[in-house]
């Protein structure tokens, strides 16, 4: 570096200069061709070399970032990027190894080609080209070896799968002349070279080839049997039995025997499958019974027997009116003929099973109808329409249970009945298990049971329906508590309660069930007896204060009007006509409870006479109070009655 001179101020007279106040010229400084500009040329190389060094780590550093992201690039085409269905070319195999090589290699070529134009100087590139060559080949070695792997795999491949196509080929077209032999002989070579593709120790081509010979022959009879072939198939197996092994002969001759005992099993069931076909022309009748033996259709001759008028009482069993014979009598006809008797007893749990399988089948799809059936019945009467008027199609399917139903619903809808709860109807279901209720059709007890009621027994038969452990626990419990109550309130047919406190009776009990069940999460009987054991204590308590409504009325007049209608159920204002109306037909005294059955049977007519409004208007009126959940009373009934008059409506004429 060259040093210039520096001037110092001159001090004062006697002033010493300190040392760094001296000036020093160094040797040469003024001389212009010598020393000062040769230092300065000297300089400027090495701060030429400095740069130069710097550009060079600057190249460096891009080459290493280029080689770096190639590397992972390379790596990712073999390994994948570790997320999840990114296997890359490595985790290909097959078909599609093979295939997808070419595309990956270029793939290489073509990032690699990019990254190497992306830099910045010829010598950057030739140092790319160098570090990046042995990932290249490194990488497509790799790719090579697992390729020659993949095209032995997908020749292998191809071969049995020649040898498989051929194998069902020659089995459908074994008896077409060329066709049958071409698949023969083609379904073998195949099945050789796969040897030579795959050796595997132990077996020959000879071998390989006698083992497809076999599965053919497996293949041929299957489909022979299939189309009821037997005999064709018998001899398909002695055809061939000297080629297959005798594994492969034992095992088809078993398949054979087997085929034929279905055949036979088949033929001797038929007659008693065709019973369950006729359903619908028997629908709410007592199904036909077989009778001796099969006419000469092969249909075993049956009789169908008009239902007994006392039918229509129960709820008994929908099953009996679906149209289908019971099940025991076809087994009991059945056990009379010869050709049933000639199985073995093996063979006739077959044909059981055969004959349980097809009236399974049938009766869902006869149940599936009946249910449409009612609901379409349910569906007219609730328009208005009458029983009677129903489309015959529909009416003549219905069992006796359903026709009592069915009148019972109309005459709820037309106000001649109150919705109320049949305590026989009720105590016939509390005892069904839950899956008896679950497969019952409840609409068809809709008329029998109270609005609450039956939407109470619609949950428990969804509950017991259900494949969740804990609603079918819930069902049975409920069932089971209901059950209780119903016992312990009834005596046979006769209820010692009336259906309204039947209802509220029946709700209490599956409320304190449903808390039992949320304390202990399941129930034993004798637990849930236990717990409502409170609930039957307060009910007979009560029970006891009212007795007296099972007493006949005082016979000393006049009778104590509101005691007479509190205890009978029944309006104030018409419990003295009623009570009159009763002893003036039947010629005794009432109980309050006859009472009160006696005037819910007239009540309209009642209603009609202190009004003077026609029968329809006042059945209109009651049935519209009690759909709104409001039990009817004198003066809200007048209410409603003066609400109806055309006096009272703002808009009538005047």
């Amino acid at each position: 570096m060259i040093k210039l001179p520096m001037r110092v101020p001159q001090a004062g007279s006697g002033f010493v200069p300190a040392a760094y106040q001296q000036i020093r010229v160094p040797s040469g400084a003024f001389d212009s061709g010598g020393r000062a500009m040769e230092a300065m040329g000297e300089s400027l190389t090495k701060v030429s070399k400095n740069l130069d060094d710097i550009s060079q780590v600057m190249e460096r550093d891009t080459v290493k970032e280029s080689m770096t992201s190639f590397d992972r690039f390379a790596r990712e085409q073999l390994n994948g990027t570790g997320e999840e269905g990114s296997t890359g070319y490595l985790g290909q195999y097959g078909k599609g190894a093979v295939e997808s090589y070419d595309t990956i290699q270029k793939s290489l070529n073509d990032e690699r080609q990019r990254l190497r134009d992306s830099l910045p100087s010829g010598r950057a590139q030739r140092l790319f080209d160098s570090a990046t060559e042995t990932t290249l080949l490194s990488t497509s070695s790799m790719m090579d070896a697992h390729r020659r792997q993949q095209v032995n795999s997908v020749r292998l491949e191809t071969s049995r799968s020649a040898a498989n196509e051929m194998a069902d080929t020659y089995a459908v077209t074994a008896d077409i002349p060329g066709l049958g032999q071409l698949a023969w002989d083609s379904g073998g070579a195949e099945a050789a070279h796969a040897v030579f593709l795959d050796p595997q120790p132990g077996m020959t081509a000879e071998e390989a080839a006698r083992n497809w010979y076999g599965m053919a022959v497996g293949k041929r009879v299957e489909y022979q049997l299939r189309k009821g072939d037997t005999a064709g198939a018998e001899q398909t197996l002695k055809q061939h039995q000297t080629i297959i092994s005798p594994d492969v002969k034992s095992r088809t001759e078993g398949q054979i025997q087997t085929a034929k005992t279905d055949q036979t099993i088949q033929t001797v069931s038929a007659p008693y499958v065709a019973m369950f076909q006729d359903w619908s022309l028997y629908a709410g009748r007592t199904p036909p019974v077989p009778a001796n033996t099969p006419n000469a259709n092969g249909s075993p001759q049956s009789t169908a027997t008009a239902p007994s008028p006392d039918q229509a009482i129960g709820p008994e069993s929908q099953d009996q009116y679906l149209g289908l014979p019971p099940l025991q009598a076809v087994y009991a006809r059945a056990e009379r003929d010869p050709a049933y008797q000639a199985l073995s007893e093996e063979d006739k749990v077959t044909f059981r099973n055969t004959l349980n399988h097809k009236y399974a089948q049938e009766q869902a799809q006869a149940r599936q109808q009946y249910a449409q059936n009612v609901t379409l019945a349910w569906s007219e009467i609730k328009g208005g329409k009458s029983y009677d008027n129903l489309p015959p199609a529909i009416r003549n399917g219905l069992s006796p249970r359903t026709k009592a139903a069915a009148i019972r619903l109309q005459e709820i809808t037309s106000g001649q009945r109150n919705q109320e709860t049949d305590i026989a109807a009720a105590s016939h279901l509390t005892h069904m298990s839950p899956a008896e209720l679950s497969r019952r059709i409840l609409d068809e007890d809709m008329p029998f049971l109270s609005p609450a009621m039956g939407t109470l027994f619609k949950s428990i038969s969804a509950d017991a329906a259900s494949t969740d452990p804990h609603r079918a626990m819930k069902a049975q419990s409920h069932l089971q508590a209901l059950a209780y109550m119903s016992d312990t309130f009834s005596a046979g047919n006769s209820a010692i309660l009336s259906p309204h406190d039947l209802d509220a009776l029946s709700l209490q009990a599956v409320m304190i069930t449903d808390r039992l069940i949320k304390e202990k999460k399941a129930v034993t009987r004798d637990e849930l007896r236990k717990g409502l054991s409170g609930l039957v204590f307060e009910t007979k308590a009560a029970e006891i204060n009212r007795d007296q409504t099972s007493q006949p009325l005082s016979e000393v007049p006049p009778y104590p009007v509101n005691t007479v209608a509190q205890l009978a159920g029944i309006p104030v204002q018409l419990s003295g006509w009623a009570l009159q109306d009763f002893k003036n037909e039947y010629k005794r005294t009432p109980t309050y409870h006859e009472l009160g059955q006696f005037y819910r049977q007239r009540e309209t007519s009642y209603y009609q006479k202190i009004t003077g409004k026609p029968i329809e208007a006042i059945q209109k009126i009651l049935h519209g109070l009690r759909q709104s959940g409001q039990e009817p009373d004198f003066l809200t009934v007048r209410q409603e009655i003066r609400k109806a008059s055309p006096a009272h409506d703002p808009h009538a004429a005047r």
